[in-house]
């Protein structure tokens, strides 16, 4: 017996797109916001650097740093958004097929963008309540943004497991649902 009946529904091909273009904004919200300044760091450093002479100087590593830095930290948060949006996939077929469980959300929580991953899978079956009052639970509040593990273990940033884990998540396709 099924759940729920949205999946006996087949909704037209652009329907689709849009929808899993709403959820991919609303599951990386606060990467995409981190894109955003990057993206104005980055321009505005462009444009200071055509205003400095082409001297090497301080002035002129300061900008080419902020350059360098806006244009990473797009790339890298928009590869971590997308691994997010991966895990939101996951966690809404598996709420699908076992309904809400902390034991399914465990393993998604120790990071800000990824609580944001799994409220937006909540909030699909409307298990948004509960989810939050687990995590208050666990110890997260809203100011709880940096991953647990880079506040253990500060030089996990320089293993390529981290990298991996964050940046290259695979694809996940959904088996229950079209969006």
């Amino acid at each position: 017996m099924l759940k729920s009946t949205s999946i006996l529904n087949k909704p037209k091909p652009y329907i689709v797109k849009f929808y899993i273009g709403l959820r991919y904004l609303r599951v990386g919200l606060f990467l995409h916001t981190i894109t955003v300044f990057s993206v104005l760091i980055f321009i505005t450093s462009f444009e200071k650097l055509d205003d400095v002479n082409f001297v090497l100087s301080s002035s002129t590593l300061i900008w080419y740093f902020l350059i360098l830095f806006g244009v990473s930290v797009v790339i890298i948060s928009q590869l971590d958004a997308y691994g997010r949006f991966q895990n939101y996939k996951q966690l809404k077929d598996k709420f699908y097929e076992y309904g809400f469980n902390t034991r399914l959300v465990r393993p998604f929580m120790f990071s800000k963008c990824q609580r944001d991953a799994v409220l937006v899978a909540a909030e699909d079956f409307d298990n948004v309540k509960e989810l939050k009052a687990y995590f208050h639970e666990s110890g997260y509040r809203w100011y709880h943004i940096v991953p647990d593990a880079c506040l253990e273990y500060p030089l996990i940033v320089f293993y390529k497991e981290f990298w991996s884990k964050i940046l290259f998540t695979k694809y996940y396709h959904l088996q229950n649902y079209d969006w």
